[in-house]
């Protein structure tokens, strides 16, 4: 049915997280995610953060203006329909990490040391 993911990025500026949805990306979003934690250097400006994000999402993985790819401000409610795990950002740390209950992860861990080597 796809290959479905969702980056919930949250920060003290936003009254709900921003959500960031990929039909087809799966874990390929990763990466472009970590790259711009790693680049940037707005950590702290949620706002500012956030889009450096959506863009680099969108024009990396392809996005067309079509279909595919979503963009929502909202709490991820835990019935969501992902088939890969969701990526959640701290826009004000630059922490990332996969489950809503794990440790934090820096914004210079390597996603393929958490995941290993397939990403």
């Amino acid at each position: 049915m796809g290959n479905r993911v969702t980056v919930n990025i949250s920060s003290r500026e936003f009254e709900t997280p921003i959500n960031v949805y990929s039909h087809w990306s799966g874990s390929e979003i990763y990466p472009v995610v970590q790259g711009v934690l790693e680049m940037t250097d707005r950590v702290g400006d949620g706002s500012y953060l956030c889009a450096q994000i959506v863009n680099a999402v969108f024009t990396q993985l392809g996005y067309d203006g079509k279909l595919g790819f979503g963009l929502w401000a909202a709490q991820l409610e835990s019935d969501r329909w992902d088939d890969n795990p969701t990526m959640f950002v701290d826009a004000d740390t630059g922490q990332w990490r996969f489950d809503e209950e794990s440790d934090w992860y820096s914004r210079d861990t390597r996603i393929d040391e958490i995941m290993g080597e397939s990403f």
